[in-house]
């Protein structure tokens, strides 16, 4: 049975709730832990497919961290091969990046909170969002917003930000927004944040996130089961196992 690598940016941005779906499709991972200096495989012959999470790194910070190029030719290997391939906030930006999109800094300030996004009607009969409502709050925490590559097919978009997930094919999957958000994951979140400036874009404080959380929170995992359940059912098939896996932090 091939593992899936999962590339981890920051201590504080992990699976989340994808560690009990993954468990619970029993599929096997291999988390590298690039701010550990852990080093990524130099092939994917060995794995079923990647999942690349969030961090608070710009895609264009490859002086501070040169890993970055090393990431975008792993994800551009996986998409060539026909890995199913999921990228969240960070990793969605550098799967645009790999597949020939723009990234860049949001022209109207950076989108943290719980902010609703819409189901485009061009994605509606994709199965990742078949089943959502038209409209929906998700967690935002990203400064830099990506185009939706020409290749792909928009999911979802909001108000602030046009391209917030899109699909390559069948096997990639690409959110910017973080659906894998547990109450815990939150918590640490909210004690990493300071007030922000009252004009840096669409920010909410952490005192209006506490407010604001209980609602989406509870309605979140059945979201995030139509987003990423259909993926790690391909996932599932890939791989192949029969039984509960083992979970690595490294090879």
């Amino acid at each position: 049975m091939k593992p899936l690598l999962v590339v981890q940016h920051h201590p504080d941005e992990d699976l989340g709730a994808l560690r009990e779906m993954l468990i619970a499709e029993r599929i096997p991972v291999q988390v590298r832990r690039l701010d550990l200096e852990e080093p990524l495989p130099s092939s994917l012959r060995g794995f079923g497919g990647v999942i690349s999470l969030g961090g608070p790194m710009s895609v264009h910070d490859e002086g501070n961290y040169p890993w970055l190029n090393l990431e975008r030719r792993c994800l551009a290997e996986a998409i060539d091969a026909g890995l199913p391939t999921l990228g969240i906030c960070l990793g969605a930006q550098l799967i645009a990046q790999v597949c020939g999109a723009p990234v860049h800094r949001h022209p109207n300030g950076p989108e943290i909170g719980w902010w609703p996004v819409r189901v485009r009607p061009s994605g509606r009969q994709h199965p990742a969002v078949t089943q959502l409502p038209p409209e929906f709050f998700l967690f935002h925490w990203h400064e830099d917003q990506c185009a939706c590559p020409f290749t792909a097919i928009p999911l979802l978009t909001s108000a602030h930000t046009d391209c917030q997930a899109f699909a390559v094919g069948e096997n990639v999957l690409a959110i910017q927004a973080h659906a894998e958000l547990t109450p815990e994951l939150l918590e640490r979140w909210l004690l990493l944040m300071g007030t922000p400036p009252a004009d840096s874009g669409k920010i909410q404080t952490p005192e209006e996130i506490s407010r604001l959380s209980a609602t989406p929170l509870a309605a979140l995992p059945q979201v995030r089961q139509q987003l990423f359940g259909p993926w790690l059912r391909s996932v599932r098939m890939r791989c192949d196992t029969p039984e509960a896996s083992p979970w690595h932090t490294s090879n």
